[in-house]
Parts: C-alpha cells; structure tokens; sequence
C-alpha cells in the first residue's frame, strides 16, 4: 500500500419550494432537523504525502 486513504462524505442539499423530485422529507446534519433533502454522496482518493 502506498499510504493512501479513501475519504467518503455524505451530505444533504436543502431544497426549498413547492415540489422537488425524487426528494423526501428526511433528517439532515446540514440543517440540523427533518427537511426535504436529497443526500449526496463523494468519494475522493487523495494522494498520500511524503512524510509524517
């Protein structure tokens, strides 16, 4: 291995108006409460550094 980790986030998008597709109504961490919120999520590898 070269020292790299894989770094996951999950994160909520507010959305606010009338309808909103494929959105329900769920607990956010970004809003704190439940709200309509789809929920992305990102994977990202960055490179290892050189060093402690």
């Amino acid at each position: 291995m070269d020292g790299s980790v894989l770094v996951v986030d999950e994160t909520g998008f507010l959305k606010k108006g009338r309808s909103s597709a494929g959105v329900q109504r769920q607990y956010t961490g970004t809003a704190g409460r439940n709200e309509k919120a789809p929920v992305g999520v990102f994977l990202a590898w960055p490179p290892a550094r050189d060093g402690p």
